[in-house]
Parts: C-alpha cells; structure tokens; sequence
C-alpha cells in the first residue's frame, strides 16, 4: 500500500490532525523559504527548500528522532526543551532502540557522555528496548513516532468522528444503515451543529 493509501484506512479525526499538522510543516517551509530569499549570506541555501515533500520527510525524520534529555548540563546544546530542565537532542545510535511499554530506562549526562541504564535484566544478543512514552495515546505515537503500537497501549485512546461511527454502522448492519439513513442523520447531525454555534 501506498502512504495515501494508508492514510485513507485511518479514522477521519486522525486523517484531519495529520493534514493539520501537515498544513503546519508546510507553513514553516514557506517562512524558511522566505527567510532564505530575504537573507543575502542564506539565499544559495533555497535550492535545499525546493521540495516540499522533501521537507515533509525530513522534518518528520527529525522529529520523530529527537529525544527529550533531562537534567543535564551539556553546554553544548542550547535548551530547545519544553522546560529549563529538558532538552532536544539527536544522538548517535540511540534512535535505532525500539519501543516497548514498560520498559524502565534512565537517560543520564554524566562525565561528557550520554548514558542509558536499564532497569531491566537482558541475556547476551537480546534486543534492548526503551519506552518512548508509557503516556501517549495512539494518536500521539503515530503523529510523534510514525507508528501505533500493536501491543497493548496503557493509554490506548481510539479517536473517531461521526463520519467514522456511521461508516462503521453501515458496514456492520447495512440492513438498518442504508444510505436514506444515512444521509438523514448527517443531515441531522449537521443542524445540530449549527444550532450549537449559535
């Protein structure tokens, strides 16, 4: 399958983030374009903005590689963290651990290296995991990491709109949801929404 393809499968709500954050990432390429062509020293730059869906890639590439680092004292890095205690960084290796919930790591800065100790026993030539959230719905993961965990998600959370429950009705009793039924409840269900916006 195609990534529009897959993207098709998803629920409505998921398809409207995605796009969203889509619209968002390609609303920083314009400005970064535009900051490229203003700046004289930067405007041999712009060929490395021409493609957009180049920019998608790599900003998602990025993005989905970049882990937050607490407590340390790296001068080196500027905070681009969330707080004065966490930063964003891509290491080396580290974005090549898989996930898996449960799994007890602490992320350290000690000595000029970064450190990852686990708190779980592992034999010789076992893989060795990380959790990148015990607390992400699948929503997050996929628009964070790209994938939604197949195993049980603590925080498993399933997104629908109304386009999504009827689809899955007609589908599952098309004999009671038939097209007229349908259409009659969109249209219902879209007066609803109007008389609440007023």
């Amino acid at each position: 399958l195609s990534g529009e393809d897959l993207f098709r499968l998803l629920p409505l709500a998921y398809q409207k983030v995605i796009k969203a954050y889509q619209d968002y990432v390609l609303d920083l390429h314009d400005s970064l374009r535009q900051a490229f062509n203003n700046t004289p020293s930067l405007s041999h730059a712009l060929d490395l903005l021409s493609n957009e869906a180049d920019f998608l890639w790599a900003f998602a590439t990025i993005r989905s590689r970049c882990v937050g680092m607490g407590g340390t004292n790296d001068s080196r890095i500027r905070n681009g963290g969330n707080s004065a205690n966490e930063i964003r960084v891509l290491l080396p290796a580290f974005d090549l651990l898989n996930h898996r919930f449960g799994v007890e790591v602490i992320q350290a800065y000690e000595d000029g290296e970064y450190l990852l100790k686990s708190q779980d026993t592992y034999e010789a030539g076992d893989q060795v995991f990380i959790s990148y959230s015990d607390k992400r719905d699948n929503l997050k993961m996929l628009m964070t990491y790209g994938f939604c965990p197949l195993e049980h998600n603590p925080e498993a959370i399933a997104f629908f709109d109304v386009q999504d429950l009827l689809d899955a009705c007609s589908r599952a009793r098309p004999k009671y949801f038939p097209a007229k039924v349908l259409n009659q409840l969109r249209g219902l269900y879209a007066k609803l929404g109007q008389e609440k916006e007023l």
